[in-house]
């Protein structure tokens, strides 16, 4: 019986202090503005996936909120950084498309498209793997039928990027520009201390609230997927 007491005892106190060492550890995340130019009928928003050394791609999705067909023109499409421009790659395009971009898109009104982009700059041919390169992580799968192209897409390691969208309304082809830049870095403390639990109502006209959240840095999540183009 005394076994079992002192068993309890020894891990309600390792736990104490488990707990302690997390309320001291502040978890810092990157974060980014996204700013969308807008077109009459048509509602873009677009979502960074962001990794720690840049963006493995954007979620993109258009609606179209108008009366009348929209067209999505990937061709004409593009994504900007480092002062360089290149065409807009669609995950899942087919190969022989790559170099002239992904054939035009057709939205019906109030239906919407949701689509995974990247800049072909991204994609590297150079290893025989599929898989998403996040530099931390070596978790690359290699596959048995290599019939059709792969390839790994490499992180834009810019944190100032442009991606213009053009699509074609009834008052003719227009573009769309998403910018996305750094927001301040805010910290985050996810574990409060029974010390600060005390002290919290003190400290109320003391502290300041945080700025509106954008996608954050997954420090942990593994950005390896395979990827694999339609022949």
């Amino acid at each position: 019986m005394k076994t079992t007491h002192f068993f309890l005892l020894s891990l309600l106190i390792g736990s104490a202090f488990v707990l302690a060492g997390c309320a001291s550890t502040p978890v810092v995340t990157k974060q980014y503005d996204v700013s969308i130019s807008s077109v009459t009928g048509v509602q873009v928003t677009l979502e960074p996936r962001v990794v720690r050394n840049g963006f493995n791609g954007f979620q993109l999705t258009v609606a179209n909120t108008g009366t009348d067909d929209i067209v999505v023109l990937w061709e004409k499409s593009t994504v900007q950084y480092d002062n360089k421009t290149f065409h807009m790659y669609v995950e899942g395009q087919a190969a022989e498309t790559i170099d002239i971009g992904e054939l035009p898109l057709t939205v019906s009104p109030t239906r919407q498209i949701s689509q995974m982009i990247f800049s072909v700059d991204q994609l590297d041919f150079s290893q025989n793997t599929i898989s998403y390169d996040s530099s931390d992580v070596s978790l690359d799968s290699t596959v048995e039928d290599f019939t059709s192209p792969s390839f790994t897409i490499l992180p834009i390691r810019s944190e100032n990027v442009v991606v213009t969208l053009c699509v074609k309304t009834v008052a003719g082809e227009q573009s769309i520009t998403a910018h996305i830049t750094p927001a301040t870095e805010a910290t985050h403390d996810t574990t409060v201390s029974a010390l600060e639990s005390t002290t919290a109502d003190s400290k109320k006209e003391e502290s300041t609230p945080l700025a509106t959240e954008s996608p954050a840095v997954d420090e942990t999540a593994d950005t390896t997927e395979s990827v694999q183009l339609a022949e």
